[in-house]
């Protein structure tokens, strides 16, 4: 028997593993898009390229003006790359 972990679940693993466990692999089905905030200063902004490295069908974008918080950040660039991601999935 498999046990299936929600994605949230297991995106909060793989945040807390340590660097060295590269070849730890995500199996999630659905595609992901990341959208990070370049002046993170609470997780740094390579999370964002090893989260892509670890899960197949990942895709990254960064936000340039945007920290930790970019629904405050930037809410203008988040909703164009949100509405570009979900268009290109329909």
């Amino acid at each position: 028997m498999t046990v299936r972990l929600p994605s949230t679940v297991k995106l909060r693993k793989l945040m807390n593993a340590s660097p060295t466990r590269s070849n730890r692999s995500m199996e999630l089905e659905d595609p992901v898009h990341v959208i990070w905030g370049v002046k993170d200063s609470w997780i740094p902004v390579d999370r964002a390229d090893r989260l892509a490295e670890l899960m197949p069908n990942t895709s990254v974008t960064l936000i340039e003006d945007a920290g930790h918080l970019i629904q405050l950040d930037a809410p203008a660039a988040l909703t164009a790359q949100l509405m570009s991601w979900v268009s290109g999935r329909a």
